[in-house]
């Protein structure tokens, strides 16, 4: 989920949080991390800008830490996932090699396979967890959709192309784009 932040530490240029991101995934202390930050030009420039020269406070890591940074270890972790999903030779990247989305797809329905067990192992229905699949599964179907879309749009530019250089000025009909 991608919430707008309106906080210090979010309005830091794009550089700047991901070098907090990753000194926040390495442990480094608050007291360390308000040094560093209030050191910087860029940083200075943005608190006086839209904060009144006011510094980064602990509260303005913690604020962070708890919500800022765990969406960027979420991104993190579906970045590797998704990685380790498309490199050759795993099973998954074999059912739908070619795009993100069919990847995303077969990994959603080994998903589906994992609850699955673990519901008929608990003998009662986890409806959250079961929502939180249909809610990504919905997401998945856009983006299938979408993605069948613009191959059906590349596949008319493809006729159109091949019309004009055959037939000269003789354009294909086309009913859709």
């Amino acid at each position: 989920m991608n919430t707008i932040r309106n906080g210090k530490i979010a309005r830091l240029p794009e550089a700047i949080r991901a070098q907090l991101n990753r000194r926040l995934a390495n442990h480094e202390s608050s007291t360390m991390l308000l040094e560093w930050l209030n050191a910087l030009p860029e940083v200075r420039a943005v608190l006086a800008r839209e904060f009144g020269g006011e510094a980064v406070s602990r509260q303005n890591i913690h604020n962070w830490r708890q919500n800022g940074h765990q969406e960027w270890l979420r991104a993190q972790s579906a970045g590797e996932l998704m990685a380790r999903l498309g490199t050759p030779g795993n099973e998954m990247a074999k059912l739908d090699a070619g795009t993100v989305v069919g990847t995303m797809t077969t990994f959603a329905a080994a998903r589906y396979v994992v609850e699955m067990k673990k519901q008929e192992g608990r003998g009662r229905d986890d409806g959250q967890a079961w929502i939180r699949m249909r809610e990504f599964c919905q997401d998945i179907v856009a983006l299938r959709r979408t993605e069948h879309l613009a191959q059906r749009l590349e596949f008319d530019r493809e006729k159109v192309r091949a019309g004009l250089a055959i037939g000269g000025n003789d354009w294909p009909q086309m009913t859709h784009f």
